[in-house]
């Protein structure tokens, strides 16, 4: 067993949902670290004790298990300080999720769940977790502040009579920085991301740092939009850096809009940089000066963009690979790729990376798709499955992105070793490179150019 490094607390062994749920209501204590053997436990998990910034209480899996959150109410809901959950799969136990209720967020007539819903406290943190098929993966709100991140959110929603529903996550932020990073969202009924308020609803201090958005909304018969900031709300002191935004050639979907076209409010203190934004549309709109530069845009409908914003064209040769590694994790990477050539099979570089296999961040609980021991790796392009939406109800199928585009995760034997405080380490190099005027990190590896730093 991993055991993190606590000045008190302990280890504490959970077999059982009946268990799970009385040390998550109200007998763990600051430093425990509840370890979960591998299953699928059923309930409603509230979390009500908190830890302390020193010493958090820390919710994960037993090394090389897997464990299932799952319920027909919402999953996993958190009104606690400073508690941890790390490598938990949540997923909703309804299945049916084809509303005959038009236009409404409240149907009646299905049973699928919502996944988690923060709702207040400190330091709340998801890491490495895989959050899927619920009526909303993730809803965080105005009084919490959390962490998502390494996180795969997918196949969100329900299907009603006109259009779908449900996002992968929905935020609002009253707080200091809300931070998303190193989270890969793909697919689902609705939008990726809706950081949306109303007038009564505060959008303020949200980080979007080098993740990946894929198909926002493609699990209907258009679709929708991969990152959402705005509102009727004004929206503050944000950040949307480095990450990757995807949508496949001929789609209609927003990859970015930020504030809400076309009802939107105003907005101030916005950073939009160092972003890969491929298909679909990106949109401004409401009243701002947003600080944009450094992003690389193809084959994007541009619409109220800031002044010299163009968009390229969408490349056809080529391969560009981005390895991201995993700050809480130092066995695990993510991997992208941008097989503009379409190979049927790409050679990609690992780094340090050993004894390690590859898996599918869009299909990951599959078989892996690699195995390696050396800098570099052949990975398949080309007919790769994508995870299906769970549900006998659904009149869509989703089609893996492959192969032009591919998201991977990269993880070396020895198992899940999370590191423990040090806490805060994530937020205190994110504010050095912020400081600095820098982003984080990551390779760009190249078939025909090499390894080069960017």
């Amino acid at each position: 067993m991993v055991s993190f490094i606590s000045t008190f607390g302990a280890d504490i062994a959970v077999s059982n949902s009946a268990a799970l749920i009385t040390l998550l209501g109200t007998t763990a204590r600051p430093g425990d670290s509840l370890v979960l053997s591998q299953g699928i436990y059923s309930g409603v998990f509230n979390a009500n004790v908190s830890g302390t910034p020193t010493n958090p209480i820390t919710v994960r899996p037993a090394p090389g298990a897997r464990v299932t959150l799952t319920g027909l109410s919402t999953v996993l809901s958190v009104r606690a300080s400073h508690v941890w959950f790390y490598g938990l799969e949540i997923v909703s136990a309804g299945r049916d999720r084809s509303s005959t209720n038009a236009d409404t967020s409240w149907p009646t007539d299905i049973t699928i769940s919502n996944g988690v819903e923060a709702h207040s406290g400190d330091g709340i943190k998801f890491i490495n977790c895989v959050v899927h098929d619920t009526r909303q993966d993730f809803g965080l709100w105005k009084d919490c502040r959390t962490e998502v991140y390494g996180c795969i959110i997918y196949h969100s929603g329900w299907w009603a009579v006109r259009r779908g529903h449900g996002h992968g996550t929905y935020t609002q932020n009253e707080l200091p920085r809300k931070l998303y990073r190193h989270n890969v969202w793909f697919g689902g009924f609705s939008m990726g991301v809706q950081a949306y308020g109303s007038s009564a609803a505060p959008l303020k201090n949200f980080h979007f740092i080098e993740n990946v958005f894929v198909d926002g909304g493609w699990l209907q018969d258009r679709a929708e939009k991969n990152l959402l900031l705005g509102g009727t709300q004004s929206v503050w002191d944000s950040r949307v850096s480095s990450n990757h935004m995807y949508y496949r050639a001929g789609s209609t979907g927003c990859n970015l809009n930020i504030g809400f076209w076309p009802y939107g409010g105003p907005y101030t203190n916005i950073e939009v940089s160092g972003n890969r934004i491929i298909g679909g549309r990106l949109s401004f709109s409401g009243n701002g000066k947003p600080e944009f530069f450094n992003n690389w845009i193809a084959d994007a409908y541009l619409v109220n963009t800031p002044p010299g914003v163009v968009s390229n064209p969408r490349p056809t040769v080529g391969l560009e690979t981005f390895l991201i590694p995993n700050e809480y994790d130092s066995s695990r990477a993510m991997l992208v790729v941008y097989n503009w050539s379409k190979a049927d099979e790409v050679v990609v570089g690992v780094g340090d990376y050993r004894n390690y296999e590859i898996r599918d961040a869009m299909n990951y609980f599959a078989p892996p798709v690699a195995r390696g021991d050396t800098a570099f790796v052949r990975i398949r392009m080309a007919g790769l499955p994508a995870a299906q939406p769970m549900g006998d109800d659904i009149p869509f199928v989703y089609a893996h992105s492959a192969p032009e585009f591919g998201v991977f995760i990269v993880q070396s034997a020895g198992g899940v070793k999370p590191s423990r405080p040090r806490l805060n380490l994530l937020e205190r190099s994110q504010l050095n490179r912020e400081a600095a005027g820098l982003d984080t990190k990551g390779l760009l590896l190249s078939s025909d150019a090499g390894i080069a730093q960017r």
